[in-house]
């Protein structure tokens, strides 16, 4: 018993001069009261009288041995103990438990989708169908009626589309540059006669090449939107497979549309709920004034009109004095749809609206030409078309056609893309025109150079 009380006294004297020389590290003045409650120093002399022990006698020699150091320390003793303690002084940190934060418990955070916020496109293309005028988004199918003018067009635009669009010539060369994709080409897909001369099936197989090339190049190396707008150009520059040149080439120019604004006045009226002017397509075709008959009447037009007018729906000194007719989204590969489909259809609704006010602010009887427009998205060509109903005004925006999606992933949806968008620029010289420069812009008996001559364009009719 007594052995335990001598090992308990010593321990808790070590202690204490430890605490002692840590406060005083810190606070001088402190270490002085706690001096002043420390133990009375115990000599070597108390381990005297304590009971022998045989299992103790080493751990006696041990105690004695500190408690005589602490009662006589010699010079090395001293400054071996002041390094430690220094040391460990300056290892342990200070903790303040009277001013430390207590943490409440929080239970685990319930992740659902319900707490997610909304897309804010998606959300727009739904609030569009309780604007002024109506905008609704919706894919082909019997609860769409289309008017006629809409059924014409579609007809016209897929029919017999990817029927002799590849020139015989390039089948061989088809097979080396696709030798997997090569199998897939039906055989409706080449022409029956070799109805172009040598330099035009050499000059569209190296266009075809270039389209195929650049897409895949985009698409691998994953660029950026700007890259893809580039193939666009080429692709809306090309001429489809036929006999002699493409004169809607010229009657039609593409415009850059993506730094331009919208008038504000021909966008959806939200109920005082603003409408982004950016929202709008990347590409447009527009009748060129580079053409004679199109210079004509545009001139006519504005002569008649007391201050001049404008012609399309944006706001640039250039492309606000042309008609623009079909607009182009372009997306990078893996780029948003509803995005794409949005802007085009803002950009679309803006210009039927604006054609409707050409028309003296009033939709004609027989109602207004439709709008078409594609939305890419990487390799991938969606043609939708619009119009405005007659009677309520509503604008509809309808697609994609699946006969008439095509694209730039193989060499045979080129082939199909290029012929389509020379049948669309055939409609557009051919239909479109005639009515707009009559039913429109008022001025008679014009006609476009394409029906001033006689049409050497030898592609499939619809």
């Amino acid at each position: 018993m007594a052995k335990r009380e001598a090992s308990d006294i010593i321990l808790h004297h070590v202690i204490n001069r430890w605490l002692v020389d840590v406060r005083s590290y810190h606070d001088p003045d402190s270490a002085l009261e706690t001096c002043s409650l420390s133990l009375p120093t115990i000599s070597a002399s108390f381990f005297t009288h304590l009971p022998p022990s045989p299992l103790a006698s080493l751990q006696r020699k041990r105690f004695h041995s500190v408690a005589f150091d602490m009662e006589y320390p010699s010079e090395d003793t001293r400054s071996i103990t002041s390094a430690s303690t220094s040391q460990a002084s300056r290892r342990i940190p200070i903790l303040d438990f009277a001013n430390r934060v207590i943490l409440e418990p929080t239970p685990p955070s319930k992740r659902s989708t319900a707490s997610r916020s909304p897309s804010p496109t998606r959300k727009l293309l739904t609030l569009l169908e309780q604007a002024r005028p109506s905008v609704n988004f919706s894919q082909p199918d019997s609860a769409v009626a289309q008017p006629q003018r809409v059924v014409e067009l579609r007809k016209w635009l897929s029919t017999n589309l990817g029927v002799g669009v590849i020139p015989k010539a390039l089948k061989e060369r088809l097979r080396a540059a696709d030798p997997d994709g090569f199998d897939d080409v039906p055989s409706s897909a080449y022409m029956h006669d070799n109805l172009m001369t040598p330099v035009e099936v050499d000059r569209l197989w190296e266009q075809t090449r270039l389209i195929y090339r650049d897409a895949r190049r985009c698409n691998n190396r994953r660029k950026d939107e700007s890259a893809w707008v580039d193939v666009v150009r080429t692709v809306l520059r090309t001429p489809g497979a036929g006999v002699g040149a493409d004169p809607t080439l010229e009657m039609l120019e593409i415009e850059s549309i993506q730094t331009q604004q919208i008038d504000p006045s021909l966008l959806p009226d939200l109920h005082n709920r603003a409408i982004s002017t950016a929202k709008k397509a990347d590409l447009a075709l527009a009748f060129s004034p580079d053409d004679s008959a199109v210079a004509k009447a545009l001139r006519s037009a504005s002569a008649s009109r007391p201050g001049g007018t404008t012609f399309s729906q944006m706001m640039d000194a250039y492309t606000s004095t042309v008609p623009l007719v079909c607009g182009i989204e372009v997306k990078e590969a893996g780029g948003d749809n509803n995005e794409a489909l949005l802007q085009l259809g803002i950009w679309t609704a803006a210009g039927l609206e604006k054609l409707k006010g050409l028309c003296g602010g009033e939709v004609p009887a027989g109602g207004l030409y439709p709008f078409m427009g594609w939305t890419v998205v990487g390799h991938e060509w969606k043609l939708h078309l619009s119009w405005m109903e007659e009677e309520s005004g509503r604008i509809l925006i309808v697609g994609p056609f699946s006969p008439l999606t095509t694209g730039t992933s193989t060499y045979f949806d080129i082939f199909k893309l290029l012929e389509l968008a020379c049948r669309l620029r055939r409609w557009l010289a051919e239909r479109y025109w005639p009515w707009l420069s009559s039913e429109v812009l008022g001025v008679d008996g014009q006609q476009s150079t394409l029906e001033q001559q006689a049409s050497s364009v030898s592609i499939n009719p619809p």
